[in-house]
């Protein structure tokens, strides 16, 4: 599964992307000073809520700055054209 994520803020015309978050410590936490990012969660990293209501995906949105005015937070994914270079297995 591929995923893109963006906030959009349609009174100040603005769109920027929402990057993935890297594990540090044990912690979900932005990259590269970005304020905030996206946790992913399928398989059994899924909240058991999430499963119970038929769901195959979990998005979260950490933040470490407040939001400006206006942003509303969009998410797309698809099934990977490529698997074996966009899903690695560990």
């Amino acid at each position: 599964m591929v995923c893109d994520f963006a906030a959009d803020n349609l009174f100040e015309n603005w769109r920027v992307s929402v990057p993935p978050c890297a594990g540090v410590d044990g912690e979900w936490v932005p990259q590269g000073g970005a304020p905030r990012c996206i946790v992913v969660r399928t398989g059994d990293a899924l909240d058991p809520r999430c499963a119970e209501e038929g769901s195959n995906v979990e998005l979260e949105l950490r933040t470490t700055a407040p939001d400006p005015p206006g942003p509303v937070y969009r998410a797309g994914c698809w099934l990977s054209p490529n698997p074996h270079l966009d899903c690695p297995r560990p």
